[in-house]
């Protein structure tokens, strides 16, 4: 076998209901995020629309296939124009907030 590795989050939840908890523990991070989905936005409209009802800034984030990490770093830098220049790029004000379900950035 060619050996690989995986790089995975330190928490992974499975099963019935554990959808549910995502609000909580995405706000635990703070109050300014961004949710990289499908093509298809409807999808994760629900999680979108319950952070957003927290007070939190949501920006939205299609991808038609699966994102690499430079596709993710090139939608940041054009929703946080400032991020190459900053540690701390959840300082910056986001684009994109103009009531559309999602930016086709990725």
């Amino acid at each position: 076998m060619t050996p690989f590795a995986l790089q995975v989050p330190p928490r992974i939840l499975f099963g019935r209901g554990e959808a549910a908890k995502a609000v909580a523990l995405i706000r635990a991070f703070g109050d300014q995020g961004v949710v990289v989905h499908g093509a298809t936005p409807m999808r994760a409209a629900w999680l979108v629309d319950a952070l957003r009802d927290t007070g939190c800034t949501v920006t939205p984030i299609a991808c038609a296939q699966e994102p690499t990490l430079a596709m993710l770093e090139a939608a940041l830098a054009m929703i946080f124009p400032s991020l190459a220049a900053s540690n701390r790029p959840w300082a910056q004000e986001p684009r994109g907030q103009t009531g559309r379900v999602s930016q086709d950035i990725c």
